[in-house]
């Protein structure tokens, strides 16, 4: 019975819906997911990359239908009289529309990449660089992985680098994917102002 009456209440919703309109999907007490509404009941919204909306990591911006992005859970109009937010919102689908992936983002980075270039990468709360080698390989400072347990020896000389504790830091040649590690990268050789 409750689940005919939340598809009821969505379909009226749906029905009420302008492009640019915000949907709150009601998760939880506790968590609303968020969506845009561009038409045709499709909506964009922030997603896992695995098709679950509950998958906190390599989440995707992605073109979806209303009722899948609903999932069975009761959703609401935002913000649809609003007409400065809806023309803000409806800019930023037209720039969401384009958001790729971030494992397609790096390959097209990688593929624009030349020796010597600058690759920074975005950890989020702070930025790991390397230096592109060819034959998709970089060179960048690391810990020992191989040695964790010696940072702890002593302590007072703990650093860390790509997460990681050391009390070594290492220059090496390692594969481009794998010094990403799925965060977002970009070729940054703002700083490079004379030669490679």
């Amino acid at each position: 019975m409750a689940a005919k009456l939340i598809k009821e209440h969505n379909t009226n919703v749906l029905q009420s819906l302008e492009k640019g309109d915000m949907v709150e999907i009601k998760r939880s007490f506790s968590y609303s997911h968020w969506a845009v509404y561009v038409g045709d009941e499709k909506v964009i919204n922030l997603t896992g990359d695995d098709n679950n909306w509950s998958s906190a990591f390599n989440t995707v911006v992605k073109l979806e239908d209303f009722w899948k992005v609903v999932d069975g859970c009761k959703c609401y109009q935002r913000y649809s009289k609003n007409k400065k937010m809806r023309f803000h919102l409806i800019e930023k689908v037209c720039l969401t529309k384009a958001a790729i992936s971030i494992e397609e983002h790096n390959t097209r980075v990688l593929q624009s990449l030349g020796e010597g270039d600058l690759v920074e990468i975005d950890r989020g709360f702070y930025s790991h660089w390397a230096v592109y080698a060819g034959g998709e390989m970089v060179i960048h400072l690391t810990s020992d992985y191989n040695n964790e347990s010696s940072a702890f020896s002593n302590y007072g000389s703990v650093l860390t680098t790509c997460g990681d504790p050391f009390d070594k830091a290492y220059v090496k040649l390692e594969e481009f994917s794998k010094v990403v590690k799925g965060d977002k990268s970009f070729k940054n050789n703002s700083k490079d102002t004379k030669m490679r």
